[in-house]
């Protein structure tokens, strides 16, 4: 009966809205053969929602592409979009990525909650200590600043937040990136040219880099020339570039092994970032919990002295946190400054 009644465009307001309310990252809709399967992504745990009857696919499709200005007759092929909707109280950017598949056309919708996507450096977890050595880095205007985690583990927030920082301080600002995922006042934000085999980073950089920013963002390094010039530039300007690892020191070594000379990385480097997304147990229903065995906890450093004046807690599961026992995720950080011994190294 709901289906009868409802047209497309509402459906997928609804479905879109409904995310936002469940604080979801990713809306995902999978078609298969009898329905399209509906899947939201909530603090790295994937839900799956009510499906859609197979007979509404292809208008729910047509809706889709409708709303983020995509070409039907191209629908064989992987595309992306961008809008911006209000859901609930709040605005938000879509960003869409479909990819074509022998049931119909999957897609995924990226929420990004405009009032809350650009983090302090407090807010996206960094400690104080860390915060200093970030700040002193990003001040001093000069090195290489690469910004790392794995994939998914929130290096784009960072890098963006990086970015809002420096733009306040009235820097002159030139960021390349592939693609522009966030529109920010103050800086001079340039996509990537578009290639046979991917984006050309290094032939945009080197058209762009004439007009002298005191900051250049690049939002990867994807190839040894990029790399090499942003290593090279990194000796008379703050470069702050994405790379993706699993630690600090890996991306470093990832570095290396692009070609970039090692006396070039070790003149131009200032500080590496590393970080990782971490679940934070539900303040609704926590409760306490007994210690870990004692080897888990040697694992991880913790000594039995110290365990004994610990306190922990689990989350049994609630609505609030959708029965799972966290809501919400913030990142650990390490920082792996230039010393002397890391440029020796």
């Amino acid at each position: 009966v709901y289906w009868e009644h409802s047209d497309p465009e509402g459906v997928l307001d609804y479905l879109l809205a409904l995310g936002a309310r469940k604080r979801a990252s990713d809306v995902s809709l999978e078609p298969q053969p009898d329905q399209v399967a509906v899947r939201y992504r909530i603090d790295g745990f994937s839900f799956r929602v009510d499906p859609i009857p197979k007979a509404f696919a292809a208008a729910l499709e047509r809706a889709l592409f409708a709303m983020f200005g995509l070409e039907p007759s191209r629908r064989g092929s992987p595309l992306s979009g961008k809008t911006t909707a209000r859901l609930g109280e709040a605005e938000y950017d879509l960003v869409l990525r479909t990819v074509p598949g022998p049931h119909g056309v999957g897609a995924t919708v990226k929420l990004v909650n405009r009032s809350t996507f650009i983090k302090d450096f407090s807010s996206l977890g960094v400690e104080l200590e860390d915060r200093v050595r970030l700040v002193e880095e990003i001040r001093s205007g000069l090195g290489l600043l690469l910004v790392t985690s794995p994939a998914f583990n929130g290096a784009g927030t960072s890098f963006y937040s990086i970015m809002s920082l420096v733009a306040d301080g009235q820097k002159d600002v030139l960021s390349i990136e592939s693609p522009i995922h966030w529109v920010m006042d103050g800086v001079r934000q340039v996509a990537a040219e578009a290639g046979p085999e991917g984006p050309r980073m290094e032939s945009t950089l080197r058209a762009m880099v004439a007009v002298r920013p005191e900051v250049l963002m690049l939002s990867s390094l994807p190839d040894p020339s990029t790399a090499t010039v942003a290593s090279q530039l990194g000796s008379s300007l703050l470069v702050v570039a994405t790379v993706t690892s699993p630690s600090a020191a890996r991306a470093l070594a990832s570095v290396r092994e692009l070609g970039v000379p090692p006396p070039l990385l070790a003149g131009s480097l200032g500080l590496v970032t590393g970080q990782r997304l971490v679940r934070t147990i539900c303040k609704i229903c926590r409760v306490p919990a007994e210690p870990p065995s004692a080897q888990t906890l040697a694992a991880h450093g913790i000594d039995s002295d110290e365990a004994r004046v610990l306190r922990f807690f689990k989350g049994k599961g609630c609505p609030t946190c959708n029965t799972v026992g966290y809501r919400g995720r913030r990142a650990v950080f390490e920082m792996l400054s230039a010393t002397p011994e890391v440029r020796a190294a």
